[in-house]
């Protein structure tokens, strides 16, 4: 989404916590005052979290989505939840900002 009066381009990766497998790597531009889908992620088998980077111009970005169908173990997310940390103060470290949420259909961006 593009709540601002200007064209804006960007970039996004989304990989899984457990593997660092790559779920999605693109480009995209959103219209002004307009909202754009990358593209979809095939629902996953089980429980995962993705942790997701993009970039809007010069502005970095972090954020996760949890992945499958609640309820969700302690134990899992627990694990997710270390990783996610380490993701985010390395996001920090690099002046990241966090923003945003997913929707249940898990467009990106």
């Amino acid at each position: 989404m593009n709540d601002t009066r200007e064209e804006k381009q960007g970039t996004v990766v989304v990989k899984t916590a457990d593997t660092g497998e790559t779920l999605l790597s693109s480009s995209f531009g959103i219209p002004a005052n307009g909202k754009t889908v990358v593209d979809h992620i095939p629902a996953t088998e089980g429980q995962a979290m993705w942790l997701i980077d993009y970039t809007i111009g010069q502005e970095k970005y972090a954020n996760h989505y949890l992945a499958g169908e609640a309820p969700f173990q302690l134990a899992d997310y627990e694990r997710w939840y270390k990783k996610l940390s380490l993701f985010m103060e390395s996001a920090s470290s690099q002046t990241w900002s966090t923003s945003g949420s997913s929707s249940s259909k898990r467009p990106c961006p």
